[in-house]
């Protein structure tokens, strides 16, 4: 827990663009507890409704800032390929968010695909309906 909160406490990143990443990297890894959770946390920072569903279905929506569509891309990127950051990905990445911003998105997204095989490892679920705390 002292790592979540001194990567969240990284001054980088705005919430709404490490949210982005987050739930790209957990929708990926389909790990559905911290998709369950970030998607709350991503509304109450601003992601609309629509936002949320396609972040969810694994598409990039349009509406984004571009700093946010570069967390996006690189989280996108970092699931999926092998190998180092396409260069064109990390140029954009360090225009729209600084070269401390992408070293603090890279670190977020690693340690979200960690958390991610230890939730998928031991099953975390999402609560049910009755067991949820949505306040």
């Amino acid at each position: 827990m002292d790592f979540t909160t001194a990567l969240r406490e990284l001054p980088e990143l705005k919430a709404k663009t490490r949210e982005i990443a987050i739930l790209t990297v957990c929708v990926h890894e389909r790990a559905f507890y911290e998709v369950y959770a970030h998607s709350r946390v991503a509304l109450l920072l601003g992601l609309t409704d629509t936002e949320l569903n396609m972040l969810v279905y694994g598409l990039c929506p349009e509406t984004l800032s571009g700093e946010e569509k570069a967390a996006y891309d690189m989280a996108r990127e970092l699931c999926t390929s092998s190998g180092p950051v396409a260069q064109q990905t990390w140029d954009t990445a360090v225009i729209e968010l600084s070269r401390n911003g992408v070293l603090a998105l890279v670190h977020h997204i690693g340690y979200y695909k960690y958390l991610a095989t230890i939730e998928r490892g031991f099953n975390a679920e999402v609560p049910a309906e009755g067991d949820r705390v949505e306040e």
